[in-house]
C-alpha cells in the first residue's frame, strides 16, 4: 500500500517571454498567499554573479516581476527575493461570457496595445494575461484598452505587488 500522493495544481508558463538557454525551471508555493494546493512552475537564467533571474510573467505569485532575482532552495523552490528589477506584473483575468453583453471584447485591444508599446506579456489560455511593465511605463496603455470592462465587472485586474513575496515559513 502507498501514503498519500500530494496533488498540486501547476501553473506553468509553456511560452516564456525570456527563454534562457539554458533554462532553470524552480517552484513558487502558494499557500503562504492562501491559494493552497498550488504552484507556480516558473523559468529562470543564471547570471554572472550565480543569481536567479526570473524569466517569465508571473501569472499568480505575488511580490515577483520579470527580472527580479531570487533566491533558491536545495528543492528548487523560490525562498526569497534578492533584487528587486524595478518592473512591475498588471493581471488581467476576463470573466464569462466572452464576448460580455452589451461590450465589445477587449482582448484584441489589449494584444494590440501591448505590441504597439512594446510591452511583454503571457497569456494562460484565453481569458488570463500577466503584462510587464517595465519603469516608466505608463500601465494607462493597457488599462484603457479594457476600462469599459472594468466598469462592467467583466474583466478583473490586480498589480503583482499588492502583497511581498513570501515563502513557507516566513
Amino acid at each position: 500500500m502507498s501514503g498519500p500522493v500530494d496533488e498540486f495544481i501547476y501553473i506553468s508558463h509553456p511560452d516564456p517571454v525570456w527563454r534562457p538557454e539554458p533554462a532553470f525551471l524552480a517552484m513558487v508555493e502558494l499557500a503562504p498567499f492562501e491559494i493552497d494546493g498550488q504552484r507556480e512552475q516558473l523559468w529562470f537564467r543564471r547570471d554572472e554573479a550565480g543569481e536567479y533571474e526570473l524569466c517569465c510573467v508571473p501569472f499568480v505569485a505575488p511580490g515577483l516581476a520579470l527580472g527580479d532575482r531570487v533566491e533558491l532552495d536545495e528543492n528548487w523552490f523560490v525562498r526569497g527575493v534578492r533584487s528587486k528589477s524595478g518592473r512591475h506584473v498588471l493581471r488581467l483575468l476576463f470573466t464569462e461570457p466572452r464576448p460580455p453583453v452589451g461590450l465589445p471584447d477587449a482582448r484584441p485591444a489589449v494584444v494590440e496595445a501591448v505590441r504597439a508599446n512594446g510591452l511583454l506579456a503571457e497569456w494562460n489560455r484565453d481569458r488570463f494575461v500577466a503584462i510587464d511593465i517595465p519603469p516608466g511605463t505608463d500601465p494607462m496603455v493597457v488599462f484603457d484598452q479594457v476600462r469599459a470592462e472594468i466598469d462592467a465587472g467583466s474583466v478583473l485586474w490586480e498589480w503583482s505587488d499588492l502583497e511581498p513575496f513570501r515563502a513557507p515559513g516566513d
